[in-house]
């Protein structure tokens, strides 16, 4: 797959947040960093990729129904996506709707996800699974 498939197979699968299939797409030694989070985390390989996910979306009160938004940005590099992206959702104990939005660079390695920059709209997330 190309970068821009690799993202929108891995966008569907975060939608059902399917994290084995989510993390079936990075490279062995792949990395996910949070440049938007407090000390940068970087997350490397696919296991501990695939550990961080199971820990995200297990503690997070959130049901995805599809997403509204997804627009991709080509670059220089024939294997790096900029994507700008907004996911729809619920809150599952209030009910209030979820629109988390990110922008996620994307780099495809050997038609896997070698690497994602993901850049979280964090105080939107925090404020609406409070509410």
């Amino acid at each position: 797959m190309n970068a821009s498939e690799l993202f929108q197979a891995w966008a569907r699968a975060c939608v059902a947040k399917d994290v084995d299939s989510i993390a079936d797409l990075y490279c062995e030694d792949a990395t996910h960093t949070f440049p938007f989070r407090e000390g940068s985390p970087v997350v490397e390989g696919r296991e501990a990729i695939r550990e961080h996910l199971a820990e995200g979306f297990g503690r997070a009160p959130v049901s995805f129904s599809g997403i509204k938004h997804a627009a991709v940005h080509h670059t220089d590099d024939p294997h790096t996506v900029i994507v700008e992206c907004v996911f729809e959702g619920t809150v599952i104990p209030t009910g209030a709707v979820y629109r988390p939005s990110y922008v996620e660079v994307v780099t495809e390695r050997d038609g896997l996800i070698g690497a994602v920059r993901d850049y979280e709209n964090l105080g939107y997330r925090a404020a609406q699974v409070k509410n």
